[in-house]
């Protein structure tokens, strides 16, 4: 039956890898600027650390990255929001948030040229200029405690002590307001609607206009809750519950419940893919993340797995893999099982780690405490182009030899490597003058481990990787 079942989460898998194409770009939504928390960037393995840099970041602070800045919040003897060059690690600037007594907990956001700041006891937002951290705009919203601004397009929808506002992002001027209890949440917005909760009901406005779209009264809900959308359906986490609303009605598709014997937790995080919806809580006395996958037509649960330490983060999926971090490492695991795929080690975060970002073809740790952490992969040594020629690894899996199939355009050398995935080099081999057209070249496998490797393939013109794994 635990094959069966592993089988069909195999086949799963692998049709909603074939059938996932790279998602529209969509709105800065409580420091994860994909939205989904499922991002593609240009990034193979091995990994290594292109730089590293000293800050102070809190555990209940975002991070943002946008284009060649990170934004963080500090709090300390002054609650500040900062900026620093992505590529150097220099502060560029640092704004100090007028009245926020009692800390920041505050994640900034970024959207044309605008830096977002608040803070858990400050009176204002401040619209700041994303190069000197001057101020553009302030507007009154009062405490945004572990609440953050989400932007879509040019505005800003904003849930504090006052309700829900919407102001323009580039004037600071208020477009519409809701007085409702306290939101309990960071808004949620796509292209037609602001979603939010307030006094345990679930409300969907025009996001242009603040018009009622429908509220829902019947799914429990409250502060710590956290949301995830997608073409159709609002997917909302709190306490034990998650539950599917259709986002055009608020009726419920699905509710299901966790085993709360088994995990304790803030808010029950998500991240989606097309097929399903992957859900983070924490493993009860253990601080470890438990990953639960389910299906989305149905609430199903397909899967369950553990994976590093527990973080008040959303689970990041980067390129089909579920990224996770534990003590001073970071884990790549096969997103529908939990099978290690790869892990970096040796980073010197600590236990707790804040946040992944996925960005460009950078990965960005955001460690608490004291360090920023940005990993690439592994240079080849001279510019990484595809090369003209055509090659295959067949079989693959193989257990005792792979052969190298290449269909040349011309005559040339090549060398070959294959490297472990921890980057170590197992072996090297010139494949000395070869003629224009098709090779054959067996590799023998003898003396390696079951596991994940990487032929290299280089000529003057590039270095090209293809994947062997050994069984």
């Amino acid at each position: 039956m635990k094959l069966l079942l592993y089988f069909i989460i195999g086949l799963l898998s692998i049709s909603s890898l074939l059938a996932q194409s790279v998602r529209e770009t969509w709105p800065m939504y409580n420091g994860d600027p994909a939205h989904t928390s499922n991002a593609r960037i240009n990034m193979s393995f091995p990994l290594i650390v292109a730089d590293d840099f000293s800050v102070f970041l809190n555990r209940e602070s975002g991070t943002i990255v946008s284009e060649d800045k990170i934004f963080y919040s500090n709090t300390g003897d002054t609650n500040t929001i900062n900026a620093i060059d992505l590529l150097t690690g220099d502060s560029l600037w640092t704004f100090i948030v007028p009245k926020s007594i009692g800390g920041i907990a505050f994640t900034p956001a970024v959207g044309h040229d605008v830096v977002l700041a608040g803070g858990q006891q400050a009176s204002n937002l401040y619209g700041l200029d994303v190069n000197s951290g001057d101020v553009l705009w302030s507007s009154p919203i009062q405490s945004l405690y572990y609440r953050s601004p989400t932007i879509y397009d040019s505005l800003v929808y904003v849930a504090s002590h006052l309700g829900l506002t919407c102001i323009d992002l580039i004037t600071g001027e208020t477009k519409w307001y809701h007085d409702v209890p306290t939101p309990q949440i960071t808004p949620t917005v796509d292209s037609a609607n602001v979603y939010y909760n307030a006094g345990g009901i679930i409300y969907a406005k025009d996001r242009k206009t603040g018009e009622d779209r429908w509220s829902n009264t019947t799914v429990s809900s409250g502060h710590g809750a956290s949301y995830v959308l997608d073409e159709d359906y609002l997917y909302y986490g709190y306490e034990d519950t998650i539950s599917a609303l259709n986002k055009y009605t608020g009726d419920v598709l699905w509710q299901t419940n966790l085993d709360t014997n088994e995990v304790v937790f803030y808010s029950s995080m998500a991240a989606l893919t097309d097929m399903f919806l992957i859900v983070k809580t924490q493993v009860t006395g253990l601080g470890k993340n438990q990953f639960r996958v389910l299906e989305k037509a149905t609430g199903n649960i397909m899967n369950t797995y553990t994976g590093g330490n527990y973080t008040w983060s959303s689970p990041t999926i980067i390129n089909n893999y579920m990224v996770d971090c534990g003590t001073n490492k970071i884990l790549f695991m096969d997103m529908m099982t939990g099978d290690s795929i790869y892990a970096l080690s040796g980073l010197g975060f600590g236990n707790y780690p804040t946040q992944v970002i996925a960005v460009k073809d950078k990965i960005i740790i955001a460690a608490q405490g004291h360090k920023i952490i940005i990993l690439e992969s592994m240079p080849s040594g001279i510019k990484n182009i595809e090369p003209d020629f055509h090659v295959e690894v067949f079989p693959n899996p193989a257990s005792s030899e792979t052969v190298l199939h290449l269909d040349l355009p011309k005559a040339m050398t090549i060398d070959l490597k294959v490297v472990s995935i921890s980057g170590t080099v197992i072996k090297t081999e010139a494949l000395n003058f070869l003629s224009q057209g098709k090779h054959t070249i067996p590799i023998s496998l003898d003396g390696l481990s079951t596991g994940i490797y990487f032929i290299r393939l280089q000529n003057e013109q590039g270095v090209v990787t293809r994947k062997l794994v050994v069984r």
